[in-house]
């Protein structure tokens, strides 16, 4: 939490335990004056004991009863307000790391960009280095594309802009979107691809192949060198479900539900050493939603993570 918002809700506990303090004292003075009250009455109409009692006990009651409604009213006001600080300050370090991982995400490939341009303009070299070097430098543009089209793409689904709708060969886009990232950001892990031929969907084509990229991507980037990441596609219960599966470190129990929020990570940016802004989960969540489908996680610590995506089929041959 920064300065300016620990002062704010400093600020915020203080006047609430002000204003109740202050509700208790008077409400406590009230009391005590109808007491006052009362006991006067009794000296001066002691025959009417009965009926002055009665009063006080029913403008007692009035009191608490006044005041009950007032603190629940007040504390119900309290906890909003609470709530809404807290909900601002989390947006706000959600909005700062989103921050610092877009400039280090544009930051990176740019500057491998100008090295490999720089190189290659200033020194000759061997025909496999001069491949080597472009092949890495496409796979950077790559990389930028991808970054700026989630952008793109966040910022079309939160003004609830519709996509292009038509009958779309989910396994024929899985396969070629499967194919292009293993060739770009998988070479170092061991793919195992398996898909049922001609599932069909009715989809925006350029929504699912970013929502397929982030989970391959996801994947790719939170497991380590050498190790396996299955990928299947087929047909069940009416839908088309494709499964990804790898062997990461895996996912805490209590980050299950917030991995799919905005610009949402684990960890802090400033420590944080795996790469990424927090718009992929979101995006898969909010594209699967938009497609009438879902998407969930099942994920031990230290065991890798499965997800499963779920859209409904165009036509159930099955």
């Amino acid at each position: 939490m920064y300065p300016k918002q620990k002062r704010t809700r400093i600020v915020f506990l203080l006047l609430s335990a002000y204003v109740l303090f202050q509700f208790f004292w008077w409400a406590f003075h009230i009391v005590n004056l109808h007491g006052e009250i009362r006991d006067l009455q009794l000296n001066l109409m002691p025959s009417s004991a009965d009926s002055i009692e009665s009063s006080y006990q029913k403008k007692v009651w009035m009191v608490i009863g006044e005041g009950a409604v007032f603190v629940s009213l007040l504390l119900f006001g309290l906890w909003r307000i609470g709530n809404y600080l807290r909900k601002e300050a989390e947006l706000a370090r959600q909005e700062r790391n989103f921050m610092l991982a877009v400039t280090h995400e544009l930051k990176t490939p740019i500057a491998t960009l100008r090295l490999f341009l720089d190189t290659l303009r200033s020194r000759r070299l061997p025909e496999e280095k001069q491949a080597s070097m472009l092949s890495d430098a496409v796979n950077e543009t790559h990389r930028l594309d991808h970054l700026v089209e989630n952008i793109l793409l966040s910022t079309r689904l939160d003004h609830d802009r519709e996509g292009a709708f038509a009958p779309l060969n989910l396994t024929e886009l899985v396969q070629m979107v499967t194919a292009k990232l293993r060739q770009s950001i998988g070479q170092l892990h061991h793919f195992k691809v398996e898909l049922s031929p001609d599932i069909h969907i009715h989809g925006d084509t350029n929504q699912v192949e970013s929502l397929i990229a982030n989970l391959v991507e996801n994947a790719v980037k939170y497991s380590p060198e050498d190790t396996s990441i299955d990928i299947s596609l087929k047909r069940l219960d009416g839908q088309a479900c494709f499964t990804i599966e790898d062997e990461g470190a895996g996912i805490p129990p209590q980050e299950k539900e917030r991995i799919f929020r905005k610009f949402y990570r684990i960890g802090n940016e400033e420590t944080r050493r795996t790469k990424g802004t927090g718009l992929g989960l979101y995006l898969v969540d909010r594209i699967a939603r938009q497609h009438n489908g879902s998407v969930r996680v099942s994920s031990e610590s230290d065991k890798g993570s499965t997800f499963i995506l779920c859209l409904p089929l165009l036509n159930d041959k099955s």
